[in-house]
């Protein structure tokens, strides 16, 4: 095994809180390693409007061969593979991660997402708890995400946000047509539809040009740079203190321990297939609500024979992957290119909080869009009454540039049995168990969706629409938003790490991705990442000027 010099910091997974922390910690005058597994990627690689080589040949995400993973309903139900199809989307593998290829969206969780027990109280099958932080506690890292990253939107334009103390950086993206229609239908509704506030620039800032608003965003890089990526955004800043060491095509098998039961480094497999140790003083783990359990539990030793940081026996479990809302399609009479401009321009929240005569708890939102832009994926839903053949060629089009559909966002539920934990039986191209996904949809997350799903019929057929199809309810096996999986608390028993991320069982290790989310909110996760590796880095720096840096 080679052995690298060591270094202050070793990062593991070059995603919205990797590089977060690399800027950050190597700004403050530390020396940091990011080892990721996926390849760096340059503007120049990205080509958007091809589906076929974006999305279907797996140009961010692996194949199932590469990086199988395992599925299964409950513990009593057999594991099968996961698809081609359900991997797609689920596990980006590149520098940047998801916020290559994400749609944008950029939400500050509301307040009462931090006290979900205190607010709504206990619910029969759930694990819910409050998180040790509070929204007044991210506020001022939410506002510091919004400017270093480079979000637009406008600040107090929704009814139901949460304070904030200054306004966005830069104004809303365009309205494009889907925008267009939710707001009229909304208006309809007497409901209350605002600028969605997006990590896409609606004019130049930070050095970066602004959105030129060719559309295909969603599951596509930015070839102009216009997304504010943690690849453009932030890795940059990194890079340029010279403190910044980034390895990309490297699989980090093992957080080794010293045998005073601290993280010493990280065994890692380097892109020749040789193993490498990297030391470091403090290991920080960002690899997602997946691969971050994964490897904890993969890191066994006589000290730790259930995995690093698993005192508790709580790592991989209480995943959370948003409530499985079907996705409703609405063809208009008029054609309406939805997949022109930036993915989403306009949302409501008005179903967000809990409404106790819904018969659940919680809430979500509903925005109308043409995804990605994608005519394959279109040629592929249920609206054509035919797979193949000429009725289907005729339906394409005759309805692509008509069509929109709803992405419904809803809050799912912590359950501990969901989980993730490592296959018996299956290993990966290293030899490694890979991770199996445990996964049973609670049933107040299954009748939210539903409901997100009606009130989005509602808002199609207020701006008549020729046709609304709502589809059943998705079976979730995986989802890009993977959360909870090493939840933060107060009591070692009841957590994986305190409410500075920091591990209960070991002092120079950190746990910095949505895994330790303790509810999942009913919003897309990532700006809630950023701002909170933020907070966790401005600890760790105070903490290292005092000289506990583990």
């Amino acid at each position: 095994m080679s052995r690298n010099e060591a270094v202050d910091v070793c990062i593991i997974g070059a995603g919205a809180s990797g590089l977060v922390a690399a800027k950050e910690l190597s700004e403050a005058g530390l020396s940091v390693v990011i080892l990721e597994r996926g390849p760096w990627r340059q503007r120049s690689d990205f080509a958007p409007e091809d589906e076929i080589s974006t999305k279907r040949r797996h140009f961010f995400w692996p194949t199932v061969e590469q990086e199988p993973r395992t599925w299964r309903l409950n513990a009593q139900s057999p594991t099968e593979f996961l698809s081609a199809d359900v991997q797609v989307f689920s596990n980006a593998m590149c520098v940047g991660g998801g916020t290559v290829h994400y749609s944008g969206l950029s939400w500050r969780f509301h307040e009462s997402d931090f006290r979900v027990k205190s607010t709504d109280g206990s619910v029969a099958g759930t694990s819910i708890e409050d998180w040790p932080i509070s929204y007044e506690d991210m506020e001022p890292y939410y506002e510091k995400a919004e400017w270093t990253i480079g979000i637009s939107g406008k600040g107090w334009s929704n009814p139901f946000d949460p304070p904030r103390r200054r306004d966005y950086p830069v104004p809303p993206v365009a309205r494009n047509s889907a925008g267009a229609i939710l707001e009229n239908g909304c208006r309809a509704l007497g409901l209350h539809p605002f600028p969605t506030p997006m990590a896409i620039l609606s004019r130049p800032y930070d050095g970066r040009p602004g959105c030129v608003n060719k559309g295909f965003c969603s599951g596509y890089g930015c070839p102009v740079g216009a997304k504010s990526s943690a690849l453009e955004a932030l890795l940059p800043k990194a890079l340029a203190t010279g403190r910044c060491d980034i390895r990309p095509l490297v699989m980090a098998r093992e957080i080794s321990v010293d045998s005073g039961g601290r993280a010493a480094g990280v065994v890692y497999i380097d892109s020749a297939g040789t193993e490498q140790f990297q030391s470091a003083r403090l290991i920080l783990l960002a690899a997602g609500g997946v691969e971050t359990p994964r490897l904890l539990l993969l890191s066994k030793s006589s000290r730790f024979p259930e995995g690093v940081g698993n005192s508790s026996g709580l790592v991989g479990k209480n995943l959370m992957l948003h409530a499985p809302g079907p996705i409703v399609i609405a063809i208009f009479p008029e054609a309406v290119d939805g997949h022109q401009g930036s993915p989403c321009t306009r949302v409501m929240q008005d179903f967000y909080k809990t409404d106790s005569r819904r018969g659940f708890i919680r809430g979500g939102f509903v925005h109308p869009r043409a995804h990605g832009g994608d005519p394959v994926d279109y040629a592929l839903q249920p609206v054509h009454g035919a797979r193949w053949g000429l009725k289907h060629k005729d339906s394409m089009r005759e309805s692509w540039r008509h069509y929109l559909h709803s992405h419904c966002t809803g809050e799912s539920l912590p359950v501990e049995s969901n989980m993730v934990d490592l296959d018996p039986e299956v290993k990966d191209r290293f030899g490694l168990p890979v991770a199996r996904i445990t996964y049973t949809s609670h049933e107040n997350d299954i009748r939210l969706g539903s409901f997100l799903a009606k009130r989005s019929r509602e808002i199609f057929e207020a701006v008549k629409a020729s046709k609304v199809i709502v589809p059943p309810s998705r079976l979730r096996k995986l989802h890009n938003h993977q959360m909870g999986t090493c939840r933060m608390g107060n009591s070692p028993g009841s957590s994986v790490v305190d409410k500075w991320c920091r591990s209960h069982d070991m002092p120079n290790l950190f746990i910095i991705d949505a895994s330790v989310f303790v509810t999942s909110g009913g919003l897309n996760p990532a700006l809630t990442i950023e701002a909170n590796a933020f907070r966790v880095c401005d600890y760790i720096v105070s903490e290292a000027r005092r000289g506990n840096l583990g």
